[in-house]
């Protein structure tokens, strides 16, 4: 399907959504049979953190802190949907559900994904437009460079140049 214009109203980047946007929580989680469903990466209690809309000031990706609350939580409302003509079922599960704020505001995860949700303290360390990478290079606790697959959570470190400064991480 084309898009005709790339606006929020139009064309949405997919992110952890509330209950304000279960229409989009629903539309971006793949529908998946209870006997199908793959093992989580998380399990009840977890701290993570997930990615939001991005920063209407400065357009850059934004992710909050959240403990994982639920794991496949009923997504509830219309089953069925019908556009021109065409018709289909809408997801009833999404793997997770994330408290924000002591539970005061409450997300739906609908994918798995580090570019959706990752470990506590794993947010990108330099924020981005779009989607954050893969593989970055971070700063370790110890102040060296590794570079770090934030799909599998493992970072390799890399050796420090003679005039290597932080103003060239990339």
């Amino acid at each position: 399907m084309l898009v005709p214009i790339d606006k929020d109203g139009v064309c949405t980047q997919e992110v952890c959504w509330g209950k304000n946007d279960m229409h989009l929580v629903k539309a971006a989680t793949q529908n998946v049979k209870e006997t199908a469903r793959p093992k989580l990466r998380f399990a009840v209690g977890d701290q993570v953190v997930v990615r939001i809309r991005s920063s209407q000031g400065d357009g850059l990706e934004q992710w909050v802190d959240g403990k994982v609350a639920e794991l496949w939580p009923e997504l509830g409302g219309e089953a069925k949907w019908e556009v021109n003509g065409i018709s289909g079922e809408f997801p009833s599960n999404a793997p997770y559900r994330v408290d924000v704020g002591d539970g005061k505001w409450v997300l739906y995860c609908p994918r798995d994904n580090f570019t959706l949700i990752r470990r506590a303290g794993l947010q990108p360390q330099k924020r981005c437009k779009g989607i954050s990478k893969r593989l970055e290079v971070r700063r370790a606790k110890d102040g060296s460079k590794e570079k770090f697959d934030h799909q599998t959570e493992r970072g390799k470190r890399m050796l420090e140049d003679i005039g290597d400064s932080d103003s060239d991480d990339s």
